[in-house]
């Protein structure tokens, strides 16, 4: 059986790639989480708002971050130098590709709950949900955390909810 190796280019490439998500990760964290912050509840941001314009730019990014992810991971997970790294390729890709099932999930409850053009970014740990439609006051954002927690198992607490514009 010939397996194809994968260059010590494309390894960098994907560590670097990875080190980039978990900055841009950190970089959102710690943006939406207000200082000082106790609750155990759904973080709301404040301060600028995305627009309904941007909000289709970053679905596009998202999206686009996503797919070359996977493939990136398609390829460790059938031509990886070594089974574990193969195996760990192949875990990463079916939690990812459940995540993205319940992103699409929770958009689709969303919108039926009226929350029209909500985007869900979820991570292993943590969710982002931005939603446009004005004011989003305490119990609407309940209902967001609840949404997000029955689909995707995340606890409220590791939510944070972005009103857009």
């Amino acid at each position: 059986m010939w397996v194809k190796q994968v260059s010590k280019r494309d390894l960098w490439r994907f560590g670097i790639f990875l080190l980039v998500l978990v900055l841009i990760g950190l970089y959102v964290w710690a943006g939406q989480r207000p200082a000082g912050r106790s609750g155990g509840g759904p973080a709301m941001v404040q301060g600028p708002a995305a627009t309904s314009g941007s909000l289709a730019a970053y679905r596009l990014d998202w999206q686009t971050v996503q797919s070359r992810e996977m493939d990136l991971l398609r390829r460790l997970s059938t031509s990886g130098d070594s089974a574990a790294l193969r195996q760990q390729a192949g875990r990463q890709l079916l939690d990812m590709t459940r995540r993205m099932a319940w992103e699409t999930e929770i958009d689709d409850v969303l919108r039926a709950k009226g929350f029209p053009g909500a985007m869900t970014m979820l991570q292993s740990q943590s969710a982002v949900v931005v939603v446009r439609g004005g004011n989003l006051d305490a119990a609407r954002v309940a209902q967001i955390a609840d949404i997000v927690e029955k689909t995707a198992g995340l606890p409220p607490q590791d939510l944070a909810v972005v009103p857009a514009r």
